[in-house]
């Protein structure tokens, strides 16, 4: 047995953090920095999303400085309705909020799109409010 551990209690769970949100001016879009490997990115968080969407740009910096590796395609149904097929990527970390998630599945968007955080990755980083008015995002 390891000293410190006892099996009978749930394991500790991280201290809380708080992340500065970016709101537009008309309130509707929230932005949020994320580490993607050693690049840092302003990503809409997108509640429709269904995972991790960046720009070309992006991935192939992260493949080039092999903080990244090719991963499976998938078709992906943007906001219009229309079906992609777009190329995956598998980013050996991601963090937002002071939380990080190791071999991160993320599509691949045209160079000029705009990068893409869903809740389900936000979900994975751990429960999480999301404070307009103080413009926070708050992980714990």
């Amino acid at each position: 047995m390891t000293a410190g551990f006892d099996p009978g209690r749930a394991p500790a769970r991280p201290a809380p953090t708080t992340t500065p949100i970016y709101l537009d001016r008309d309130g509707r879009t929230a932005r949020v920095d994320v580490q993607l490997g050693s690049i840092t990115k302003r990503m809409v968080i997108d509640t429709g999303a269904t995972g991790l969407s960046i720009p070309a740009w992006i991935a192939e910096r992260l493949l080039w400085r092999r903080e990244a590796v090719e991963a499976q395609s998938a078709v992906m149904t943007l906001a219009n309705g229309r079906e992609e097929l777009r190329q995956g990527v598998k980013l050996w970390s991601v963090t937002v909020g002071g939380r990080t998630l190791l071999d991160v599945y993320a599509t691949v968007a045209p160079h000029e799109a705009e990068p893409l955080l869903g809740f389900p990755v936000l979900n994975q980083a751990g429960r999480f409010t999301i404070d307009t008015v103080a413009g926070l995002l708050i992980m714990g």
